[in-house]
């Protein structure tokens, strides 16, 4: 009787510890680094072919040296994200194969910085300050596979989507403490003009109002914004 019994408790336990497996996988995405944030992802099994998926991003600044007026700018950017979907794998394994994923995803990006340039042949310091709101939907498909049965690695690819975004950019230049006159004020809404035309799709959409008096070139766009995304994450999966 005892030995009947501890055998059906090690068989219940083997079959919980085998069922248990492959229930939920904790990831890191590098590509988040580049954007300034440090980007971790938990996704748990839903079933026996979908799965809740979840990732946030943790502000971590990132420094660039973007071209203003052709000279090296120094700029600080951190972001934070917010993502949640439901996956639908086309396989026979847990968490494993060929996905699909509709989601929707919640971004905030801030920037700050400076850089040299001349107003009216005059050297001058801009500092800057943008930031950019979006709460978007989208659907992604990728692959997830392990290695070594507890590493993942989870390919996501062809993911479009649409945002609803609002965008604020700020250029001051702080050298000075008189007004612009009416040469300086349109030198620097060309060369903030020229700057965020480099960025896809809203360069050419964003207004702006130049205060003489406090030599400020704001700009701010608000609407659709259409999106890709795409990336690599790696983790453990239990």
């Amino acid at each position: 009787m005892r030995k009947a019994l501890t055998s059906t408790l090690l068989f219940s336990f083997c079959s919980f510890t085998v069922n248990s497996q492959k229930k939920m996988a904790f990831k890191w995405s590098p590509s988040g680094l580049y954007a300034g944030n440090i980007s971790i992802q938990g996704e748990f099994a839903a079933g026996k072919h979908g799965s809740i998926n979840i990732k946030a991003g943790i502000p971590s600044k990132k420094n660039y040296t973007p071209k203003f007026d052709d000279k090296d700018a120094d700029f600080d950017v951190q972001t934070t994200s917010f993502l949640a979907g439901y996956r639908i794998y086309f396989s026979k394994r847990r968490l494993h194969g060929y996905y699909i994923e509709p989601y929707f995803k919640n971004v905030r990006f801030s920037a700050s910085g400076n850089g040299n340039t001349t107003l009216d042949n005059q050297p001058v310091v801009m500092n800057f300050n943008g930031d950019y709101k979006g709460n978007g939907i989208g659907i992604q498909s990728g692959i997830q596979f392990t290695i070594a049965k507890i590493l993942v690695l989870d390919l996501y690819f062809l993911g479009p989507e649409y945002n609803i975004s609002q965008i604020n950019f700020k250029s001051v230049e702080v050298t000075n403490t008189i007004p612009w006159n009416n040469s300086q004020a349109g030198d620097a809404e060309q060369k903030v003009r020229d700057f965020l035309d480099n960025i896809p799709v809203i360069g050419k959409k964003v207004n702006f109002e130049i205060d003489r008096n406090n030599r400020t070139v704001t700009a701010d766009y608000k609407g659709l914004l259409p999106g890709f995304r795409a990336g690599i994450a790696v983790g453990i999966m239990f």
